[in-house]
């Protein structure tokens, strides 16, 4: 029996996703004053909604479940390369290097690989999915929505900038504690 694809599973959630609030709308249409939709259609669009829910929670927990378990399958692996590249280094090779940066490499660093599958795939999925967005609100409110888009877009730079602060800052703290160690 062959595994789906993680790219499928997401690609599906997406368009899942994406359906939902499209059916939301046609099921309003329903309950406008003068509307000439039949109430079994509105049922049908409920019921779509109820489906594409499921179905969506349903895939993105399997997809989180494999992810989970290669990134850990990962993180397993680079734990025991390192273990046994230090078990094979001569002490005159180990003395430059703390144990405290080889804990954090063990204990810290490698941890990322457990959720590095799940967001590698939102590099390609998340752009995507905003500009089908992006459509959808400028084809559906016109120009109200252009410039809601036109913001978007002037606000990511900014945000890309603020968000290297704290890493900036858990870097030289880290820096701070491997000195406080290294002078104890």
């Amino acid at each position: 029996m062959s595994r789906v694809h993680p790219i499928d599973v997401r690609l599906v959630t997406g368009i899942l996703m994406l359906s939902q609030p499209v059916l939301l709308g046609l099921m309003l249409e329903y309950f406008k004053p003068g509307s000439n939709v039949p109430k079994e259609y509105s049922y049908y669009y409920a019921g779509g909604i109820i489906a594409t829910t499921g179905l969506s929670m349903f895939l993105i927990n399997q997809f989180q479940f494999n992810g989970f378990h290669i990134g850990m399958k990962l993180r397993v692996a680079c734990c025991s390369l390192v273990y046994r590249k230090s078990l094979r280094l001569s002490r005159s090779a180990l003395g430059d290097t703390a144990a405290g940066k080889v804990v954090n490499l063990l204990s810290n660093d490698v941890s990322r690989f457990d959720i590095l599958l799940m967001f590698l795939n939102q590099l390609w999925l998340a752009p995507l999915i905003a500009i089908i967005v992006m459509y959808l609100l400028v084809a559906e409110t016109g120009v109200p929505g252009a410039v809601g888009v036109i913001v978007v877009f002037l606000v990511v730079p900014l945000q890309c900038k603020f968000v290297r602060v704290p890493f900036n800052v858990t870097s030289f703290a880290t820096e701070l504690k491997y000195f406080d160690f290294e002078t104890l």
